[in-house]
């Protein structure tokens, strides 16, 4: 996103890099583990484009701050590894009418949608609790630190986020609102399921 000039750009993670992170997470080198994620993130974005404005903040999102920082922004991209976090986010960008750009990765699978349930001209459209109704507990969705991850997957579920929130910021057609997009690396397979309100 600052490589295509998106003028404004906040970044949220109050978690610190670990060696564990650079196979996934190429903007950190192995100088960086022990520092600030958000903060690193941030310079990296800053090196790339000078010409835009990055802001970070190393916070943890929780009930008390997540619907004001949605709020002052235009859309909301989910890249979180743990379910909590995402149906906090989720919520927020619904309550809010945020479009919510999500992703995520584990092992060889990745998952991409749009949320827009409460975006004009969207009213009626899937939010995340629609294709996702109930929080599942640890042992439904291992963390990336307990199942393993690949790099190369979360590398594609984040070119995907980047172009979805490209295309909404330009008002482009095509978004994947109303649909959800499955990755599985071991095949190279894409699956595209239409998903419904709620």
């Amino acid at each position: 996103l600052a490589a295509a000039g998106i003028g404004a750009i906040t970044i949220i993670d109050d978690d610190d890099i670990s060696r564990s992170d650079l196979n996934r997470q190429i903007i950190y080198r192995a100088g960086d583990v022990g520092s600030s994620k958000s903060l690193c993130a941030a310079n990296a974005a800053s090196a790339l484009n000078p010409d835009i404005h990055i802001s970070q903040l190393a916070v943890r999102l929780h009930s008390g701050n997540v619907e004001q920082l949605v709020i002052s922004h235009d859309i909301v991209i989910d890249c979180t590894d743990n379910a909590k976090t995402r149906y906090l986010v989720g919520d927020a960008a619904h309550h809010c009418g945020r479009p919510l750009v999500f992703g995520g990765a584990v092992r060889m699978e990745g998952q991409i949608s749009v949320f827009q349930s409460s975006v004009k001209d969207h009213f009626g459209s899937p939010c995340y609790r629609c294709v996702f109704p109930s929080m599942p507990n640890e042992k439904q969705v291992p963390s990336c630190s307990e199942a393993g991850i690949l790099g190369p997957v979360v590398g594609l579920v984040g070119a995907l986020q980047a172009l979805e929130t490209i295309k909404l910021i330009l008002g482009q057609p095509g978004t994947l609102t109303g649909r959800l997009l499955l990755i599985e690396g071991d095949g190279s397979n894409f699956i595209e399921i239409q998903t419904v309100a709620r």
